[in-house]
């Protein structure tokens, strides 16, 4: 009975410290953003949008809890994409002399 209950106490131990290890890595994922380990340099600009991509963004952030410039960071990224074969070929007439 008393090696059952040492070895029910050390389970819970390792469920609690994997509940921890769990917890701060969503912390620094999620809330953090991996701001301490992923040092990226960004640049603020003004754009404009309609009202209503404006309003839908905000809903859209609220009820995520993902930050609007979060959501515009992706947006550009898929734009880029898009057109990723037309900014190779400008790159490289741009740099032709």
């Amino acid at each position: 009975m008393i090696k059952n209950y040492n070895l029910l106490k050390l389970i819970e131990k390792i469920k609690i410290f994997f509940l921890d290890t769990i917890n701060i890595l969503y912390y620094i994922v999620f809330q953090i953003g991996l701001r301490g380990f992923l040092v990226q340099k960004k640049v603020a600009r003004t754009i404009y949008i309609k009202d209503e991509q404006m309003e839908a963004l905000k809903r859209l952030s609220e009820k995520t809890k993902v930050p609007q410039s979060v959501y515009v960071r992706e947006a550009l990224d898929m734009l880029l994409e898009k057109y990723s074969e037309q900014l190779k070929f400008e790159f490289k007439e741009y740099f032709k002399g």
